[in-house]
Protein backbone atom coordinates (compact mmCIF):
# COMPACT_ATOMS: atom_id res chain seq x y z
CA UNK A 1 0.00 0.00 0.00
CA UNK A 2 1.14 3.50 -0.63
CA UNK A 3 0.17 6.62 1.24
CA UNK A 4 0.43 10.35 0.99
CA UNK A 5 4.17 10.66 0.42
CA UNK A 6 7.14 11.61 2.55
CA UNK A 7 6.50 12.26 6.21
CA UNK A 8 8.45 13.53 9.18
CA UNK A 9 9.40 11.08 11.91
CA UNK A 10 6.70 12.51 14.19
CA UNK A 11 3.99 12.30 11.54
CA UNK A 12 4.80 8.71 10.59
CA UNK A 13 4.66 7.72 14.28
CA UNK A 14 1.27 9.46 14.58
CA UNK A 15 0.07 7.72 11.41
CA UNK A 16 1.12 4.29 12.68
CA UNK A 17 -0.81 4.92 15.89
CA UNK A 18 -3.85 6.11 13.91
CA UNK A 19 -3.87 2.93 11.78
CA UNK A 20 -3.55 0.56 14.75
CA UNK A 21 -6.15 2.45 16.80
CA UNK A 22 -8.65 2.31 13.93
CA UNK A 23 -7.99 -1.42 13.50
CA UNK A 24 -8.64 -1.90 17.22
CA UNK A 25 -11.85 0.15 16.95
CA UNK A 26 -13.01 -2.20 14.16
CA UNK A 27 -12.05 -5.30 16.15
CA UNK A 28 -9.18 -6.25 13.81
CA UNK A 29 -6.00 -7.84 15.09
CA UNK A 30 -3.32 -5.56 13.64
CA UNK A 31 0.05 -4.95 15.25
CA UNK A 32 2.91 -2.60 14.55
CA UNK A 33 6.30 -4.31 14.11
CA UNK A 34 9.80 -3.20 13.19
CA UNK A 35 11.59 0.00 14.08
CA UNK A 36 8.49 2.05 14.80
CA UNK A 37 7.20 -0.58 17.22
CA UNK A 38 10.53 -0.60 19.06
CA UNK A 39 10.55 3.20 19.13
CA UNK A 40 7.04 3.34 20.63
CA UNK A 41 7.72 0.60 23.19
CA UNK A 42 11.11 2.02 24.21
CA UNK A 43 9.92 5.52 24.95
CA UNK A 44 12.47 8.09 26.06
CA UNK A 45 15.02 5.48 27.11
CA UNK A 46 16.18 4.87 23.54
CA UNK A 47 18.77 6.92 21.68
CA UNK A 48 17.47 9.43 19.12
CA UNK A 49 15.43 7.49 16.57
CA UNK A 50 16.28 7.42 12.91
CA UNK A 51 13.87 8.42 10.17
CA UNK A 52 11.31 5.71 9.40
CA UNK A 53 10.58 5.21 5.70
CA UNK A 54 7.54 2.99 6.20
CA UNK A 55 5.09 1.44 8.62
CA UNK A 56 5.43 -2.30 9.19
CA UNK A 57 2.23 -4.09 10.22
CA UNK A 58 1.25 -7.70 10.81
CA UNK A 59 -2.16 -9.34 11.09
CA UNK A 60 -3.72 -12.77 11.08
CA UNK A 61 -3.91 -14.68 7.80
CA UNK A 62 -7.70 -14.56 7.59
CA UNK A 63 -7.83 -10.78 8.03
CA UNK A 64 -6.11 -9.77 4.79
CA UNK A 65 -9.30 -8.40 3.18
CA UNK A 66 -10.64 -6.47 6.22
CA UNK A 67 -7.21 -4.95 6.89
CA UNK A 68 -6.84 -4.01 3.21
CA UNK A 69 -10.28 -2.38 3.38
CA UNK A 70 -9.22 -0.51 6.52
CA UNK A 71 -6.13 0.87 4.82
CA UNK A 72 -8.12 1.95 1.76
CA UNK A 73 -10.65 3.65 4.07
CA UNK A 74 -7.74 5.53 5.68
CA UNK A 75 -6.56 6.84 2.32
CA UNK A 76 -4.01 4.26 1.22
CA UNK A 77 -4.05 2.57 -2.16
CA UNK A 78 -2.88 -0.91 -3.04
CA UNK A 79 0.29 -1.48 -5.03
CA UNK A 80 -1.31 -4.03 -7.36
CA UNK A 81 1.93 -5.09 -9.07
CA UNK A 82 3.68 -5.76 -5.75
CA UNK A 83 0.64 -7.57 -4.35
CA UNK A 84 0.36 -9.83 -7.39
CA UNK A 85 4.03 -10.82 -7.20
CA UNK A 86 3.87 -11.27 -3.43
CA UNK A 87 0.76 -13.47 -3.63
CA UNK A 88 2.33 -15.66 -6.31
CA UNK A 89 5.47 -16.15 -4.20
CA UNK A 90 3.39 -16.91 -1.13
CA UNK A 91 1.37 -19.57 -2.96
CA UNK A 92 4.52 -21.20 -4.36
CA UNK A 93 5.90 -21.59 -0.81
CA UNK A 94 2.67 -23.06 0.56
CA UNK A 95 3.06 -26.47 1.92
CA UNK A 96 0.84 -29.23 3.16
Amino acid sequence: MTGAGSQTRESIVEEAIRIVEEANRRGLALRLIGGLAIHLRGGDGLPEARAYPDIDLVTLKGLRKPVSDLLVDLGYRANERFNTISEARSRSRSCC
